[in-house]
């Protein structure tokens, strides 16, 4: 987690700045193509970023299953596409959390 007493800003170790997360909406799941999108955030590997995001996807668990549409996950990581997704109804939430640490954060019109 990150130390917001010391007011560290978060950043890439190969890079000088705050760490960019970069937010689309996309599709992976062949099952909802057509019916809906979830979020995918594209940043340069930053391990602390990866721990907060997986301690925030815990926390958020039970704000993002909807049984009705079968979904089990708020978000992870997608190998295949090497991004990771977030479910939208849990975003406003997490990119508050993120921004108050002092990511950047950039969302592509869709």
């Amino acid at each position: 987690m990150h130390n917001v007493a010391n007011n560290r800003v978060p950043h890439n170790p190969d890079t000088t700045g705050p760490t960019l997360i970069r937010v689309t909406t996309f599709q992976p799941f062949e099952s909802r193509i057509g019916i809906d999108h979830v979020l995918r955030l594209d940043f340069n590997y930053d391990p602390e970023l990866i721990a907060y995001l997986k301690r925030l996807l815990a926390g958020y668990k039970t704000a993002a299953v909807d049984p009705a549409h079968n979904r089990h996950a708020p978000g992870g990581f997608l190998p295949k596409y090497r991004c990771w997704f977030l479910e939208p109804c849990i975003w406003d939430a997490v990119k508050l959390e993120l921004s108050f640490l002092g990511y950047r954060i950039h969302e592509v019109p869709s």
